[in-house]
């Protein structure tokens, strides 16, 4: 559940005992990773980040929660920022310099900021995946959260047009809207169209939404893209999620100039559940390349 967990740490939306980060680690050196106050297995989604970062040559690193980073006086804080989530980035952009920020897992940088790691998926490697798996897919139709920045999505439209796909999209802004777009698979479903649920629509609800996708996905053989494995396992046929340290140690890199401007999750895993790609036909291409990180049996 690592990007499941990933988007509900951003959101604020957090279950069980908060954990802090040790404040001896919290301190003046080279560089900062400033996240909320994580809680649970959200801690992990953290410590995976802080890996990539010190793979990536970060080797003066400190972690704090934004409020240890906060009660810091200003000549203690680190020249380098790397910020967790929109809410933290907001914040350190309002009373720091943007230009020493670089944002992780964001929608958006703020003005001044040098580079970013986008929440969302590249959509290239995602398509990609798609037709590796079904050839026959013609089009390609996302359905996401309306609060989703407009760049973002025209980004996914731009992927799918260079792979030749029609394009149509949905968008949702509660529970009962993402419902409402599942329930018109039953009539709209066609299995040469992949259904790509975009990062936080499943997660509105997925003991309500899961259940009726799975079981029009089977009934129309729809091919359906997640953004969690957990709904892999619970049916749905291919989930694509960010590999949390490899993005780590590419953020690490935009340190030194490597590259700058917001860029979308191209690190990636992704499951597949063997008994729905048996129900597609498609379960005889899970060996062709790229191959799943996991295949649900």
């Amino acid at each position: 559940m690592r990007w499941l967990a990933v988007a509900i740490l951003l959101s604020g939306c957090f279950i069980g005992s908060p954990l802090r980060a040790d404040p001896a680690a919290c301190g003046a050196t080279g560089a900062v990773l400033v996240h909320p106050e994580v809680r649970g297995v959200y801690v992990d989604a953290v410590a995976q980040l802080v890996t990539g970062l010190e793979r990536g040559g970060v080797d003066d690193l400190s972690v704090c929660t934004w409020a240890d980073f906060e009660a810091m006086t200003a000549p203690e804080r680190a020249a380098r920022i790397f910020t967790l989530g929109d809410k933290v980035t907001a914040k350190l952009a309002r009373i720091g310099d943007p230009a020493t920020l670089i944002g992780l897992l964001v929608t958006r940088l703020r003005p001044g900021m040098p580079a970013g790691l986008s929440l969302f998926a590249d959509p290239h490697p995602v398509i990609e995946r798609i037709q590796v798996l079904q050839p026959a897919i013609r089009a390609l139709h996302l359905v996401y959260l309306a609060d989703v920045p407009a760049d973002a999505v025209a980004r996914v439209r731009s992927a799918a047009r260079q792979a030749g796909l029609a394009w149509e999209t949905t968008a949702v802004a509660s529970v009962r809207e993402a419902a409402r777009a599942i329930e018109r698979l039953k009539t709209d479903g066609d299995p040469t169209t992949a259904v790509w649920f975009h990062t936080g629509v499943l997660g509105l609800n997925p003991d309500v939404l899961i259940p009726p996708l799975v079981r029009i996905g089977w009934d129309r053989r729809l091919f359906v893209v997640a953004d969690d494995a957990a709904y892999v396992e619970r049916g749905v046929l291919m989930s694509v999620s960010a590999d949390l340290e490899a993005l780590g140690a590419l953020a690490a890199r935009a340190v030194t100039g490597g590259w700058s401007g917001l860029r979308d999750a191209a690190a990636l895993r992704w499951g597949v559940n063997r008994r729905t790609a048996a129900a597609l036909g498609v379960d005889g291409r899970l060996r062709l390349r790229p191959v799943p990180d996991f295949v649900y049996e």
